[in-house]
């Protein structure tokens, strides 16, 4: 470990990254170890729990140490080989509201710990425990990503409905779009019609409005063949709808 704080990387390592808090070198090389066995390895990241700051589990938690935080990436934390009064000012500093925290506590202290802390996520460092934690990340971490993929399908979805009103403005306002066009492209034209009463500088004006109207036309005529091919393919789907539905009714 180097100044308190060690990355242990795996060739077969998953993008999963966990953080193993302790003051006891032999708890996370326990952990580590028996994470082998499994088919994801994950990262890790080695931090002693003695850079949190001291307090009861009744007392009031001190100013966090600036020093003690976790890398980005950090997705889990596993603290385990801490005594139950240090339990409060750690979690403080962890935040267990950013990622799962998982602690793994002596038989003799899981009682007043779960008593003092109800929402941490316990577990009782006996024989089976390096087991247990494997499997209780696992769960967690499937809990997390797919809040993650909630929360990601709900952002695409705001935005689709964004795109969708956008698409609706622009396809009510067509008629308006194609009338000012219009205007603008005829004039143009009829103005050129006369080009011999405009100096060199207003003909090449003139028909720079009117090559821009050309092509902001068949801009628009492009989104108008867009929006057909849409409603053709909403329709032969609708279609195929049914005919599945009718085929599967018989």
């Amino acid at each position: 470990m180097d100044s308190g704080r060690s990355r242990v990387n795996s060739p077969a390592a998953s993008e999963l990254t966990i953080a193993i808090v302790s003051n006891e070198p032999e708890f996370a090389r326990s952990l580590m170890d028996r994470w082998q066995s499994e088919r994801m390895i994950p990262g890790f990241v080695v931090l002693p729990a003695q850079q949190a700051p001291q307090a009861g589990l009744s007392g009031t938690p001190a100013a966090a140490d600036p020093a003690f935080d976790l890398p980005p990436e950090c997705d889990l934390v596993v603290i385990g080989g801490v005594p139950a009064e240090q339990l409060p000012p750690l979690l403080k500093t962890l935040d267990p509201s950013a990622r799962p925290v998982i602690c793994v506590i002596a038989a003799s202290q899981y009682r007043q710990v779960r008593e003092s802390l109800p929402q941490l996520l316990l577990l009782r460092q006996d024989e089976f425990w390096t087991d247990n934690a494997v499997l209780l990340a696992g769960e967690c971490m499937r809990r997390r990503h797919a809040v993650v993929r909630a929360q990601r399908a709900e952002q695409m979805l705001t935005a689709n409905q964004r795109h969708v009103t956008l698409g609706k403005y622009v396809v009510e306002m067509r008629h308006n779009i194609n009338n000012a066009l219009t205007s603008v492209l005829g004039n143009a034209e009829l103005l050129l019609l006369n080009v011999e009463s405009f100096s060199d500088e207003a003909r090449d004006q003139l028909e720079t409005v009117r090559n821009t109207a050309l092509r902001l036309h068949e801009i628009m005529q492009r989104f108008w063949s867009l929006e057909a091919e849409m409603h053709a393919g909403e329709r032969n789907s609708s279609e195929t709808e049914k005919a599945v539905g009718a085929s599967a009714s018989r």
